[in-house]
């Protein structure tokens, strides 16, 4: 991929992770101005989604107990 197309989809919000013999060198990610308004975006549709969905609960058992 040419150095263009990598900046190309950094600016969509794509990430690269850029190596030279397997170790990781440099980081290619897009501008946090652009990452902020996605952010925005992403906890919008969140908290309208929330409301519409069931309330998600976790039963745990004491340390020691066992169920059954």
């Amino acid at each position: 991929m040419r150095f263009l197309q990598l900046l190309d989809t950094s600016e969509r919000g794509e990430s690269w992770l850029i190596t030279r013999h397997g170790k990781p060198i440099a980081r290619l990610m897009p501008e946090s101005e652009n990452r902020q308004d996605d952010i925005h975006k992403a906890i919008a549709e969140i908290r309208a989604f929330g409301p519409r969905s069931s309330r998600i609960t976790r039963r745990e058992n004491p340390v020691g107990s066992r169920s059954g």
